[in-house]
C-alpha cells in the first residue's frame, strides 16, 4: 500500500466542534491539518468550511491548488520506548489510541517526524469499530506532547 502526499492545510471552520468531514474530526475555528489531495478537496467542497494550503513560507498561506510539493524534512526522536506504557495516566482519555498508536511506531524504530518535530497525522491512523479513523492536527499535537511526558522525553 502506498502512502498518498499529504499537504498541509487549514480549515476555518464555522461549524461546531466534533464536525465531521473527510474522516476528519473538526473543532470551530482553525484546524491545522495534514490531508491528501482527496480529503482536501472533500474539506473544501464544503459550505462550512473555508481550506486554505500552507504555503513553504510560513508566514502566508494560499489557496493555490498548483505548484511543486516540498516534502517534509525528517527529524528524528532520540528518547528511547519504554518496554509499556501505562495509558491511565494520559488525558485526555479519548486519544488514548493514538498514543498507543505512537508508541508502536517508536518501539518498532519507525517513528518518523515532520519538519515541526511531530509525528504526521496520516502516520497515526488507528482502526476504531471497523473503521480507519486518524486524529485532527490538534488531537496529533495533544497525543505528541502527551506521549513525550508519559516517557519522560
Amino acid at each position: 500500500m502506498s502512502k498518498s502526499t499529504l499537504i498541509a492545510a487549514i480549515a476555518m471552520v464555522a461549524a461546531h466542534d466534533g464536525y465531521r468531514r473527510a474522516g476528519i474530526d473538526l473543532v470551530k475555528g482553525e484546524n491545522k491539518l495534514e490531508v491528501t489531495e482527496a480529503q482536501f478537496a472533500q474539506l473544501d467542497a464544503d459550505p462550512r468550511i473555508t481550506m486554505q494550503r500552507v504555503t513553504e513560507s510560513k508566514s502566508s498561506t494560499s489557496q493555490s491548488t498548483g505548484g511543486a510539493k516540498k516534502e517534509p524534512t525528517k527529524v528524528t526522536f532520540d528518547a528511547e520506548a519504554p518496554d509499556e506504557l501505562d495509558l491511565s495516566k494520559f488525558e485526555p482519555e479519548g486519544l488514548a489510541h493514538y498514543v498507543a498508536a505512537v508508541h508502536a511506531q517508536h518501539k518498532a524504530g519507525k517513528l518518523e517526524l515532520n519538519a515541526d518535530g511531530k509525528p504526521n497525522v496520516g502516520d497515526l491512523a488507528v482502526e476504531v469499530d471497523g473503521k480507519t479513523v486518524k486524529p485532527s492536527a490538534t488531537d496529533r499535537d495533544a497525543v505528541w506532547e502527551g506521549y513525550k511526558a508519559l516517557i519522560g522525553a
